[in-house]
């Protein structure tokens, strides 16, 4: 008897591919400047000071009314700032897994 709720292994297989692949396109790109929405919600950010977490928090993600609105992006991008400063590269290698993670649970 088998589980008709498990996954096939060449399924399975697959989105491991491709998330493999997404990856490698991605990782170039850590490196390259601030695209699109950056500059209007990821520099203002950069630009706060750090001992002040505790309004971001406060502003960005228990109350909703941050930038986006975004609870979850929010606390990736303060704890972000808090750990590895206003280097854009951490902020972005942080944004793939999430993303890929994202797309494997959608999957």
């Amino acid at each position: 008897m088998t589980d008709s709720s498990s996954i096939p292994r060449g399924t399975l297989a697959g989105l491991c591919l491709l998330l493999v692949v997404t990856a490698l396109v991605y990782v170039p790109g850590l490196d390259g400047p601030p695209l699109l929405d950056d500059n209007s919600v990821l520099l203002p950010l950069m630009q706060q000071d750090p001992s002040a977490w505790r309004d971001w928090v406060g502003d960005e993600i228990t109350t909703g009314r941050g930038q986006l609105g975004r609870p979850v992006a929010m606390a990736s991008f303060i704890a972000n700032a808090l750990l590895h400063g206003t280097d854009l590269w951490f902020w972005k290698f942080t944004n793939l897994p999430v993303h890929l993670l994202t797309g494997g649970l959608v999957f």
